[in-house]
């Protein structure tokens, strides 16, 4: 005598299947705008993070260099800044006008950062 019933090994029905993919999808409609928001989010960390380092490190050329600023990045690697662009994607550029300059860094998300002598990093773009 067998333990099984002739109908105790079926499988699922293509109804529970589809509810079961329904749910899933559902999920995954939720979740993955939110995963790439974050993503963006941390892009956008980082640029503004690299535009402080630049920041300072154009600042410490500066005082190095009788006040005049430097519209090189290169520059400013011996002053502690280090360009990240080939694993972020950040896109910076160094505009002087006299004594002044705006740093802009374009983030891998699209968004626009900028920084002055004086001024923090805010969003948008050097005039």
């Amino acid at each position: 005598m067998h333990a099984f019933h002739k109908g105790a090994d079926r499988g699922f029905s293509l109804i529970e299947l589809l509810v079961v993919m329904l749910i899933i999808g559902t999920l995954a409609a939720i979740a993955v705008p939110v995963f790439l928001g974050q993503q963006d989010s941390a892009k956008d960390t980082q640029a503004v993070s690299d535009l402080g380092l630049a920041k300072k490190a154009l600042i410490l050329w500066s005082t190095d260099n009788e006040g005049a600023y430097t519209t090189s990045l290169a520059d400013l690697r011996d002053y502690g800044y280090s360009n990240t662009a080939a694993v972020t994607g950040t896109a910076i550029d160094i505009t002087v006008d006299n004594d002044r300059f705006c740093i802009e860094a374009l983030s891998d998300s699209g968004q626009h950062f900028r920084v002055t002598e004086d001024t923090t990093v805010a969003e948008g773009r050097c005039a």
